[in-house]
């Protein structure tokens, strides 16, 4: 009877050993988890922040694209009007030595 007790008394300290490091698991666990969440939150706003960017970025160069195409037809334009002054200049000069003569 006495052997059986202490035996009883073995496994229940095994038990209780057990069962702390159980505890400490479950904890450790639970940190692991918090640690993980907060880690999940930063990087879903870090990813937030860059679709951002990247949709401040491609707008900014939608812009610059249509600016630069609107600075080229406005070239064209520039360089037409030319070709007309030149043009009307040129008529001018043989009507005025038309006129000289």
């Amino acid at each position: 009877l006495q052997k059986e007790l202490e035996i009883l008394k073995r496994e229940r300290e095994q038990l209780l050993m057990e069962r702390e490091k159980a505890e400490e698991t479950e904890l450790a666990m639970r940190d692991l988890e918090k640690r993980l969440a907060a880690r999940s939150e930063a990087a879903e706003h870090y990813k937030t922040q860059m679709e951002k960017a990247v949709s401040h970025y491609n707008n900014k160069k939608q812009l610059l694209q249509k600016s630069e195409e609107e600075t080229a037809e406005l070239r064209r334009a520039l360089e037409v009007k030319n070709h007309e002054v030149n043009a009307i200049t040129m008529d001018k000069r043989l009507l005025q030595a038309d006129l000289d003569k």
